[in-house]
């Protein structure tokens, strides 16, 4: 897997020494964390695959926005080959990803063949590299319409999701939300359930938790930290809802994954 981005990306000089700046800045310092995971790194790749895990579509969009590196001019055979396989082994690990977030065996199997496929007829790395950024993209979204029971079209939930992935760092409740989209809140919230199931309030939740998961297990940050990170009023709070979202402290999910 640590291969899988560091394929689509050009390694310069330059960029090497930026790479190792960023990567010893988010060993040192964990500020700004999303933008210190560097494209081609592990943490950055198994950040890739939580987002899948989470079916955080948008989160996972965001993180990919900047694009990946391409080599420019003619290549030669064998790296057109390595890129290739760069990008079927994507497949194969964002397909497993996507089972573990609750996707059908068969739809994710079936769809990691599609684009192995796609992958085997490209003809240059820029095509690569874009399809491995809707391919990834493509898996989390399908986990998130599973997770949530939301409609392909479900207008609501989406408008939602795309705002929370946004703004998880910033306070959030369905008052917050409703206003950013100019809607009433218990029209939304009516709305909201609707389409996926479950309680706008209850999904902020939820997406808070996985952020908090995902902070818990790639960084050094303090319970405190995160808190704040994430907004909380205090680590009580986010300590009680966390395990309200859960079914475990942070402290706990922490340990357990180390």
């Amino acid at each position: 897997m640590e291969d899988i981005f560091a394929n689509l990306r050009t390694n310069s000089p330059q960029q090497e020494v930026a790479q190792t700046s960023a990567t010893r800045t988010l060993q040192n310092e964990q500020d700004n964390d999303e933008q210190q995971i560097v494209h081609g790194s592990y943490a950055f790749e198994k950040m890739m695959l939580t987002y899948v895990q989470n079916g955080q579509a948008e989160k996972l969009r965001d993180a990919l926005s900047g694009g990946i590196n391409i080599k420019a001019g003619e290549m030669a055979k064998d790296e057109l080959r390595q890129a290739k396989n760069a990008g079927i082994c994507g497949a194969t690990v964002a397909s497993r990803a996507a089972i573990e977030g609750g996707l059908d065996s068969t739809v994710a199997f079936g769809l990691s063949d599609l684009y192995i496929q796609k992958f085997e007829a490209l003809k240059d790395f820029g095509s690569i590299a874009q399809l491995t950024n809707d391919m990834f993209i493509d898996f989390a979204q399908r986990v998130q319409l599973v997770k949530y029971g939301a409609a392909e079209d479900a207008y609501f939930f989406k408008e939602c999701a795309r705002y929370i992935a946004a703004h998880i760092t910033s306070a959030l409740s369905t008052s917050v939300v409703a206003n950013a989209l100019h809607i009433s809140r218990s029209y939304l919230c009516a709305k909201f359930k609707a389409e996926t199931g479950t309680t706008l309030s209850r999904y902020i939740q939820q997406e808070k938790a996985q952020e908090a998961k995902r902070l818990l297990r790639h960084t050094d940050k303090s319970l405190s930290q995160i808190a704040m990170h994430l907004a909380y009023s205090s680590q009580s709070h986010f300590q009680n809802a966390f395990k309200e979202a859960t079914g475990e402290t942070p402290m706990r999910y922490r340990r357990g994954r180390y």
